[in-house]
């Protein structure tokens, strides 16, 4: 019976690991388990030593086992601290961002030093549960370190006058809430660095968003092929999943390259279907139109003129700068062409 628990427990565990890395939850499922799993070990551990149940007999017995169980546990805790000090949005968080990042620190060297407690227990189940997990996020790891061959990349010169922040954006499930979808996975969204925290202190008016109604321009030359103006600013906090694009602008750079620039401001267009649009050109302004949970802009590039095209595969974009061009990830700074 405790077999058939642990069990269940060890597929529910990686059904959810799976399930939020599909849905770009990658970063709060690392951060829930340090500090849920750090909880349910401590109590494990006491009740464990209450019950004389610690069984240090195996580090005599199975020095090989009892090794491989702290290296399979610390390597995966450690893992998920970096996962956590890279995936965090300090700005989102303000002045709790130090106390987040030390309280999940706190939680790894916990984990590691429990790790190191035998209990009497079959660790096998859990030693391959977390192995697996370990490869799944070191994947995601390693995937941030290594983007996209800029052979494929669009290149575009950035749609504001001013500096900008990303929030999602970047070759991995980490950092990119996009990563799993079809030609939108190397999306990015974009906004006012004051901005990003104003949802979590409860502001929901539009207008008190510096990133509502700021102008849009062109980041690439080409044609409009697909527009859309006439969808509702949602208030912050209300999302339309019917419509999760809103209001957008669709640019055909060349037959399979396409640049979707979405959640536009409703009315807001400048430019209509057919019309050729010069790099830099007036689009429209940021609104808070479909799919969106606040202000910002999501843009993307893609094979296709339909971003829900299975067919439409996505294409990464490297951005212009004084240098060389770029390709961002999410808490770095795109930077204005006025800049």
């Amino acid at each position: 019976m405790k077999k058939a628990a642990l069990y269940s427990a060890i597929v529910l565990l990686l059904l959810a690991l799976f399930a939020m890395s599909v849905f770009g939850l990658l970063g709060n499922f690392v951060g829930n388990f340090l500090l849920f799993g750090c909880v349910v070990t401590l109590v494990l551990t006491l009740v464990s030593f209450f019950r004389s149940q610690i069984a240090w007999d195996q580090w005599r017995h199975d020095v090989k086992g009892s090794l491989l169980r702290v290296a399979i546990r610390s390597s995966l805790f450690l893992l998920m601290g970096i996962v956590m000090n890279i995936s965090i949005i300090p700005l989102q968080l303000g002045e709790s961002a130090s106390l987040w990042s030390g309280g999940l620190w706190v939680a790894v060297t916990l984990l590691c030093l429990l790790s190191i407690v035998p209990r009497e227990a079959d660790y096998r189940p859990m030693n391959l549960a977390f192995g697996v997990m370990l490869l799944v996020i070191g994947f995601q790891v390693l995937s941030l370190y290594f983007p996209p061959s800029s052979d494929a990349a669009v290149v575009a010169r950035s749609p504001f006058e001013d500096d900008w922040y990303v929030f999602q954006g970047g070759n991995s499930a980490l950092v990119n809430h996009h990563f799993f979808g079809s030609s939108n996975k190397y999306a990015l969204d974009l906004v006012i660095a004051e901005d990003i925290a104003l949802p979590m202190t409860g502001v929901l008016e539009l207008d008190q968003y510096a990133t509502f109604g700021t102008a849009v321009f062109a980041p690439v030359a080409g044609v409009v092929v697909k527009v859309e103006s006439a969808i509702d600013d949602q208030p912050v906090g209300h999302i339309d999943h019917i419509n999760p694009t809103g209001n957008y602008v669709v640019i055909q750079v060349s037959p399979d390259v396409h640049v979707i620039l979405a959640h536009l401001q409703q009315e807001s267009l400048k430019v209509s279907e057919g019309e050729v649009v010069a790099q830099g050109q007036l689009l429209g302004n940021i609104g808070n139109s479909g799919q969106s949970s606040q202000p910002h802009l999501h843009i993307h590039a893609m094979t296709g003129a339909d971003m829900f095209d299975p067919d439409s595969q996505p294409l990464p974009i490297v951005w212009q700068t004084k240098a060389e061009p770029v390709f961002l990830r999410r808490n770095e700074t795109l930077t204005g062409f006025a800049s």
